[in-house]
């Protein structure tokens, strides 16, 4: 986490909340980060990874790049 530094939060649900940031660059970036209570639990581990990999197959300029 010391790559990036947190402006605000975007937005909060039940697996965690998104962050505006910054990365080391400068670069503004959407940091989402799963909470401790679903961090702990295998099966929101599995649907946060699922949606990871989903998210990186697609490629339009109105979706955020997943790194």
């Amino acid at each position: 986490m010391s790559n990036y530094r947190i402006i605000r939060e975007v937005g909060k649900g039940g697996m965690g909340c998104v962050y505006e940031a910054l990365d080391s660059y400068g670069t503004k970036i959407a940091l989402k980060m799963m909470s401790a209570k679903a961090a702990s639990h295998p099966d929101y581990r599995e649907m946060f990874d699922y949606e990871v990999q989903s998210l990186r197959k697609l490629s339009n300029p109105s979706i955020v790049k997943i790194m």
